[in-house]
């Protein structure tokens, strides 16, 4: 094999050295390389020695233009890795050679593992009404084949008085009704569509004029007017186009052309044998067994371009896209049907000088007629047969050949269908190459109205095994799906569902390994179409995708019940309750007890002591749905809880009480921890103060109560003290404010008024209203001052406390008359002797006294106690 690659591309390169094949020349050959971890696209091409660089851009898919290039080459290089790329995108690159001889371009859509593409819209198959009426085991067989592919298949078959523009308008109206339409596949010779007054092989003025143009079947919005182009000149009367002949000015597509469209189309070729419904049958029977993987097609493609010219390089069609698709080491220049009759290739493209049922050098529609030639997607080009609506067309009758599907007029303009190496249809890269300008290198008239494609536009290159046979049965509430492994099925399955009434499946399971899968819980008394698809990664020159196969289906309708039923028993002691599921058709049950959810089919819970009653709820799960039963349950709290008490109040301040539980609610017997220490109901002979008691129940949960106990503050007064003159009761206490105690009170000092006191010590007692008794101590002094006593200061005495003796100090400037010894109750004991300073009193009793000085100055008595 390796001798085989090396000996292709060297004559790759040869062509190339040899400047002499302008297809080769004027195209870059590119193949990728991948890695997946770190994920890294590598572009490769084919050297050109006569390159001075290379540009490199990168794009999305869907993107309008490429923006300016990632990188620039030398000519020397013939790679470049790009390293900014995520594995599961798809990535869309332009390589431009610059050479002195003639630029070059290559395309190549690239990823890693790209998505498949699961669900592919509506197909509208617009049919000829005789076809349709004498193929329809084809017809339902080919739509059967779309279904599988997740096409969604709309049908419209125009009577012979509908015209092209009645035909146009009923496609726009099923756009509208069915916005994910997409793709136009014509079966048979619907009318077909003239515009134009073109000649794009070149040939003026015999072929030019209207050429057919089912791109206007394509076209939703654009406006095709009949009011312009008079030219009648041309030598097959169909191209003749004439104002108000029912055929188009439009040279040139007004707008973008909106809908993918192909034709397969057999009417009027004689060269065959077979009729036109038998051709069309033959065709419909190949392509049912290409989806299938009946037919079987080397991945590699041939390429013969007998014009080589400089300028315009036909075979590039080929060269560029075949390159991606296979590897250039997989791609052959060389004859076109000496080799197709030997040997399969899966892509082909010839062109040579033409006629309208041949190609020079290529073959011809009589040959076609007898030829099985073995390829599936052909490109031809060469003069006049581009115009296909024509008698043994040899654009026409190379779908009646061996395993021809598809057919393209491919040169001017160049077509760009690269993205079927990532497992588009080939309707895809028709309506690109329709609507392309500049995007792609287009080459001679692009955008005209000729730009056609013959055949499916449905068609994929790389079509796997399917799986061979599905069954669903219902099994309980699910419905289980069997089925045959395919030898393809490299990655597994995707699992597809609709309902009976839904155009489009719905994917349900992807990559699934096994040959048996559970669909849960689909609807009761629905009937549903299951459809399974193998998948396999596909690698090729373009990296890897995930390819799906056709689908193999089969239909149910679900009508096994299993719906489960709630149902629970309970058993309570006080707030704890023990709750047991007898529910029905359950994988799971839930118990909803206030905010708590708790799983399990028997369980132990508490309830809210603060209710008295509570909703517990069971939710029964089953493999579908669920049923909920709920009851509200009534019980009683087993924490102690003091409904009646007994607590003593103290009086007085100082004085003792006692508190006792009398009666109580929850699980009996209690026990009782006092704060104090005690272990009974009650607590006696305690001083005022917190206390608390924790209670536990016979159930072990408990309830902590706090206590306080409370006494009247200690009785206290506050009064002003008048002193008393000797010997009289006209002392006292006034301003009397009591606090404490529990008001109102009353006091009293001895039997005295409490403003008629004599000097001495009297005891004040006060009573509040609990009885509650204080008594305080009053003095009442001697007033010592008989005049002037504020303003005069006659001696001095100390100590004023004292045992044994006084001293006496006279002011130096005071003259006294006398000095007299009194008794606290203003009674003389004796005169002292001026001279005598030190006066001995060791003979008093104790208590208080008051020595008085009289003198002119005035008098002043000072006060001393004897201890």
């Amino acid at each position: 094999m390796r001798f085989i690659l090396t000996f292709l591309f060297a004559n790759l390169l040869s062509f190339i050295a040899t400047s002499q094949n302008y297809s080769i020349k004027a195209s870059v050959l590119l193949w990728v390389e991948t890695e997946e971890n770190p994920a890294s696209i590598t572009l490769n091409w084919i050297k050109d020695p006569d390159a001075t660089n290379y540009y490199i851009f990168r794009k999305n898919k869907t993107a309008n233009s490429w923006g300016n290039a990632i990188a620039n080459v030398s000519k020397d290089s013939s790679r470049y890795v790009d390293k900014t790329i995520e594995v599961g995108k798809g990535y869309e690159y332009r390589v431009s050679k610059v050479s002195p001889t003639g630029n070059g371009f290559g395309y190549v859509y690239a990823s890693i593992k790209l998505p498949a593409t699961e669900i592919k819209g509506s197909i509208l198959l617009l049919v000829d009404s005789t076809i349709n009426a004498r193929l329809k085991t084809e017809i339902n067989i080919w739509k059967s084949d779309l279904a599988n592919e997740a096409w969604n298949v709309l049908t419209y078959v125009p009577t012979a008085k509908n015209t092209v523009v009645d035909i146009r308008t009923k496609i726009i109206d099923l756009k509208k009704l069915n916005p994910d339409l997409k793709t136009i596949f014509i079966l048979g010779h619907v009318k077909v569509p003239y515009s134009g007054d073109i000649a794009p092989d070149g040939h003026v003025p015999d072929h030019l004029g209207a050429w057919p143009a089912d791109a206007y079947y394509g076209d939703l919005d654009g406006n095709w007017t009949d009011v312009l182009v008079s030219d009648p000149g041309a030598s097959r009367a169909e191209n003749k186009n004439i104002i108000g002949d029912g055929k188009f000015d439009q040279s040139s597509i007004p707008s973008d052309i909106d809908l993918e469209v192909g034709r397969a189309d057999f009417a009027n070729l004689p060269a065959f044998s077979k009729n036109e419904i038998e051709l069309t049958r033959a065709y419909l029977n190949k392509n049912h067994l290409w989806r299938t993987g009946q037919i079987k097609a080397e991945k590699r493609g041939i390429v013969l371009d007998n014009f080589n010219f400089a300028n315009e390089a036909f075979g590039q069609t080929g060269m560029k896209n075949f390159s991606v698709f296979f590897n250039p080491a997989n791609v052959e220049y060389g004859n076109y049907r000496d080799s197709l009759r030997k040997k399969s290739y899966l892509c082909s493209y010839g062109s040579g000088g033409g006629s309208y049922t041949s190609a020079g050098g290529i073959s011809t529609s009589q040959n076609m007629a007898t030829d099985s030639l073995q390829t599936v997607f052909t490109f031809l080009f060469g003069s006049y047969f581009g115009d296909w609506d024509s008698q043994n067309n040899f654009m026409r009758s190379s779908l009646g050949s061996g395993t021809i599907l598809t057919c393209a007029w491919a040169g001017r303009p160049h077509w760009a269908v690269h993205h079927m190496a990532m497992g588009d249809h080939i309707g895809y890269g028709a309506r690109l190459s329709m609507n392309n300008t500049v995007l792609y290198n287009a080459g001679s008239s692009p955008r005209s109205i000729h730009i056609a494609l013959l055949g499916d536009p449905s068609l994929a290159m790389f079509p796997i095994e399917a799986v061979s046979s599905l069954e669903a049965v219902e099994s309980g509430p699910h419905i289980e799906l069997r089925w045959t492994r395919s030898a393809s099925a490299t990655d597994g399955y995707y699992i597809y569902r609709k309902t009976e009434g839904n155009t489009q499946f719905d994917v349900i399971a992807k990559n699934v390994t096994d040959t048996v899968y559970k669909d849960l819980c689909p609807r009761l008394g629905f009937k549903f179409e299951y459809m399974i698809r193998a998948v396999k990664l596909e690698t090729n020159a373009s990296g890897s995708f995930y390819n799906l196969s056709e689908g193999i289906r089969d239909t149910i309708t679900k009508l096994q019940a299993g719906a489960p039923k709630s149902d629970f028993v309970f058993t309570t002691d006080y707030e704890f309750i023990h709750l047991k599921s007898e529910s029905k058709n359950t994988r799971n049950v839930k118990w909803v007890i206030g905010k708590d959810t708790l799983n399990a089919s028997e369980i132990d819970a508490i309830l809210d002591c603060n209710k008295t009653s509570q909703e517990v709820c069971l939710i029964a799960e089953g493999d579908c749905d669920q049923d909920i039963h709920c009851k509200t349950i009534g019980y009683a709290c087993s924490i102690p809880t003091i409904t009646k008490i007994k607590q003593d109040t103290i009086p007085c301040f100082g004085g003792k009480a006692s508190i006792e539980i009398e009666d109580l609610l929850g699980a009996d017997p209690f026990t009782f921890n006092w704060s104090t220490g005690g272990k009974t109901n009650k607590i006696t002979n305690v001083a005022a103060g917190n206390y608390s008691v924790t209670i536990t129940s016979a159930k072990n949960t408990e309830n902590i109560y706090n206590f306080t106990i409370s006494q009247p503050a200690d009785i206290n007064a506050t009064f002003n003290t008048k002193s008393a003159n000797p010997g009289k009761k006209d002392g006292g206490i006034s301003n009397l404010n009591i606090s404490g105690g529990t008001a109102p009170f009353t006091f009293k000092i001895n039997n005295e008024k409490l403003d008629s006191l004599a000097a001495g010590d009297y005891n004040l007692i006060i009573t509040d209203a609990n009885q509650c008794e204080k008594i305080i101590k009053i003095t009442i002094p001697i007033r010592t001052a008989v005049s002037d006593v504020d303003r005069i200061d006659l001696f001095e005495l100390y100590p004023t406390i004292t045992k044994d003796y006084i001293t006496i100090k006279l002011k130096s400037s005071i003259k006294p008359e006398s000095l007299i010894l009194l008794n606290a109750e203003g009674k003389i004991i004796r005169t002292l002797n001026l001279q005598d300073g030190k006066i001995n009193i060791q003979s008093l009793s104790p208590g208080y006294y008051f020595i008085q000085c009289i003198s002119v100055q005035g008098n002043q008595r000072r006060a001393f106690e004897k201890m």
